[in-house]
Order: C-alpha cells, then sequence, then structure tokens
C-alpha cells in the first residue's frame, strides 16, 4: 500500500483478510461495522456465533502507528462492556496486526 493511503483503503484490505479468516462480512451476526458508540463510532466489531462481541476492531492508515488507537478502541469496549464484554480491542493498518487485551 502507498504511504498515506486512506483508511477507507484500509478498510478494503481488511475486508479481504478477514474474508480469508471466513469472517462472513454479509452476516451482522458475524461481522457488524460503524457502532455508534458514547465514545464515538467502533470500526468492526467481531461476534461469536451467539453475537457476542469477541473483538472491537479500529482501522487506520498504513502510516498511522496502530498504538495511537489503542485506548481509542478500549473505549469502545469498555462501552459494550455492559453488552457482552469483548475479550480484546484490535487496531490495525492490515501491514500489522495487534491485539491487545480489553
Amino acid at each position: 500500500m502507498t504511504p498515506g493511503q486512506s483508511e477507507a483503503f484500509s478498510r478494503v484490505l481488511i475486508d479481504r483478510a478477514l474474508e480469508a479468516s471466513r469472517w462472513d462480512l454479509l452476516n451482522p451476526q458475524q461481522v457488524q461495522f460503524e457502532l455508534n458508540t458514547a465514545n464515538g463510532r467502533a470500526d468492526y466489531l467481531l461476534k461469536d456465533s451467539l453475537g457476542r462481541v469477541l473483538c472491537v476492531l479500529e482501522a487506520k492508515r498504513e502510516d498511522l502507528d496502530p498504538y495511537d488507537a489503542k485506548e481509542q478502541a478500549r473505549g469502545y469496549a469498555e462501552n459494550l462492556a455492559g453488552d457482552s464484554d469483548p475479550s480484546s480491542t484490535g487496531m490495525t493498518t492490515l501491514a500489522e496486526w495487534r491485539l491487545l487485551p480489553a
């Protein structure tokens, strides 16, 4: 990816990687996009077979450090804690995946 590509381009690559990992992007019981929370908008929610959130995934442009979004994704996960308590948060530029404890 060319440095400075948009977050939207990162999402295309993230979508491809999720599909390659057998996530069904068209099934909202598995993947939910852009959930508005009290702290902002979570880019992706990955869910278990019961529809509970396993991971909050925050997409970033490749030229940004994914750790810059750590607290952002954690805040989203904390807002969801009353509903399903996600076990991890993730930030990715797709060049690098990082999962962190929620």
